[in-house]
């Protein structure tokens, strides 16, 4: 009895070893690999980049930088991240102008949806949000049927999807669909968009199903307060706002002063601090 209670000692021992000392050095590994906030605004604004190129620190654009950054970052933040998959339509036309990237950093893909512009919302919104879903859904849904099959998907891979604008529809519209397909469901880490347009229209009960299910962890929506397009539809999950500020440097667009539609306020906020 003395040896089985000698022995009980030792595994307990064991045990609080673990948890003393190896396991805050799992949880720090597996927290070191995830993707963070800030990472995600910056690759989903770099979807809007007409100079995609492999590595996306290669790139070197001041006058998409002044528009898009305003003096509170910059691509070379994003090191060691590159891209392993593009659908780039500059015209509007072409797949209604659907344009996705997926960018991958070790075992993390970030699959960043472009958004189309202010303008072609406002044109389109009531048909939008009432009677039908976005011109660029069905492209999502093909486009997030590939991925099951995508050799950068492969494996022990957390994926994340993200947007601005309209490119934040078709990040949550991309969440629901993946929900429903056993290959994605356990790899997705979460959808968090930013000025999104929300949804008002799924022909796809289940993917609505899906939405409706979904926690503040696994949909995440962020806006500027004043942006108008992020009050357009439903979120599913509550909208957190940061305040609109000034850019840091001359904006080459007089247009990206004060509007609270471009994206850099959010580097101000302490949400996405370096």
């Amino acid at each position: 009895m003395n040896n089985v209670i000698k022995m009980g000692k030792k595994v307990l021992a064991v045990v609080v070893l673990f948890f003393l000392f190896l396991s805050p050095m799992c949880f720090a590994k597996a927290s070191k690999n995830q993707v963070t906030e800030r990472e995600l605004l910056i690759l989903a604004i770099m979807s809007y980049s007409n100079n995609q190129q492999r590595y996306v620190t290669h790139i070197q654009d001041d006058e998409f930088n002044a528009k898009w950054f305003a003096g509170y970052a910059d691509p070379s933040e994003l090191e060691g991240w590159k891209i392993v998959d593009i659908v780039m339509n500059r015209d509007a036309k072409k797949m209604d102008g659907f344009s996705v990237v997926a960018y991958k950093k070790e075992n993390n893909v970030v699959v960043a949806f472009r958004g189309t512009g202010i303008d072609s919302i406002k044109a389109n919104k009531g048909d939008i949000i009432f009677s039908r879903e976005h011109p660029q859904a069905k492209h999502v849904i093909n486009y997030i049927n590939t991925l099951r099959n995508a050799s950068f998907t492969k494996g022990n891979t957390n994926i994340y999807f993200t947007g601005h604008a309209s490119g934040g529809y078709l990040a949550t519209f991309a969440l629901g669909k993946s929900l429903s397909i056993s290959e994605l469901k356990g790899k997705v880490k979460k959808a968090v968009t930013f000025n999104g347009l929300g949804i008002g229209y799924i022909v796809n009960k289940t993917m609505l199903k899906n939405l409706l299910k979904v926690n503040p962890s696994q949909l995440v929506n962020y806006a500027v307060r004043g942006d108008k397009l992020s009050e357009i539809g439903k979120h599913f999950t509550k909208i957190i706002y940061v305040d609109l500020v000034n850019p840091k440097i001359d904006a080459v667009h007089q247009r990206v002063v004060g509007n609270p539609y471009f994206p850099y306020s959010f580097f101000a906020d302490e949400i996405f601090a370096a």
